[in-house]
Parts: structure tokens; C-alpha cells; sequence
């Protein structure tokens, strides 16, 4: 998954940020499996918490004018998770272009690890009146953080 990137981002040791959630009823089907497309929602709340780590929330993009537009999600299936399974949603940036920056996903059973879920987003830097804009540096000086170790 992913691309060749110019400004990998290594927020954690492991290059990975992880965010854990139980599978609630409403999130599956008829057979108690998650629906596809409540991954898609794994994976926003696993970037929310991964932006806010790194000193960039979303509410402190929108404040400054900024936001971030999905134009791209890709997602792999290798396993189905179930009502009640808790997951572990590793996510990271995956890299960081002039107007775009791309996030990486893994969402794995967090007791046994196996992994349910590989995705990627693309998302584009956009003005209020959502014209795509250059990325602010302020903002791709947080999201590029390299560890040091």
C-alpha cells in the first residue's frame, strides 16, 4: 500500500500510532460481521487521534482556514472482524506533498494481532471556499516529524 513519498513521517519509534475500539452492534450486519464500510470510519477516528498527536487537530485546521479533503481511499480486506472484537487501528503518514498528504492504515485484532485491514487515504489541502491551497508549514512541519532516535 502506498506510494514513494519524498517526507516519510515517523510520529512513533515503530513509525505507527495506534487507536483501539470495540466493534458495536449497529457497526455489523445480519451475521454480526463489521460492514465494509464502517472501516472507512475506523480509520477517520484513528487519523483524527494521530493529527491531534502531533499538534495538529482537525478544529485547529479549520480555525486557521485549513482543512483536509478526502479524494482518495483505498482499503484491502483480508479478514472480517465481528460484533464485540477489539481492534487496533494503526495509523501514519504515510507522506507529505506540496498540496497533499497521504495516511496508511492497519486494523488488526488486537488480542491476536492478525490483521483484518490494510487502507490508504489521500486527502488535499483546501481554503475555506475549498480551493485546493499549498500545505502551510506550520502543518506539514508537524505532520513530517521525525524522530530524532
Amino acid at each position: 500500500m502506498g506510494g514513494v513519498c519524498s517526507q516519510p513521517a515517523v510520529p512513533q519509534a515503530d513509525g505507527w500510532f495506534s487507536w483501539q475500539l470495540r466493534v458495536g452492534f449497529a457497526e455489523t450486519d445480519a451475521q454480526r460481521i463489521v460492514h465494509h464500510a464502517e472501516y472507512l470510519v475506523y480509520m477517520e477516528e484513528a487519523r483524527c487521534e494521530l493529527v491531534r498527536a502531533l499538534g495538529v487537530p482537525y478544529k485547529l485546521l479549520e480555525e486557521r482556514g485549513v482543512n483536509l479533503v478526502v479524494t482518495r481511499a483505498d482499503l484491502i480486506y483480508k479478514a472480517p472482524a465481528v460484533y464485540d472484537d477489539l481492534l487496533r487501528v494503526r495509523t501514519r503518514v504515510g507522506c507529505v506533498r506540496s498540496r497533499e498528504v497521504v495516511f496508511e492504515y492497519r486494523i488488526e485484532h488486537a488480542d491476536s494481532g492478525r490483521l483484518l485491514v490494510e487502507g490508504v487515504t489521500q486527502h488535499v489541502f483546501v481554503d475555506r471556499d475549498l480551493k485546493a491551497i499549498r500545505a502551510p508549514e506550520w502543518a506539514v512541519s508537524a505532520l513530517v516529524h521525525i524522530n530524532s532516535d
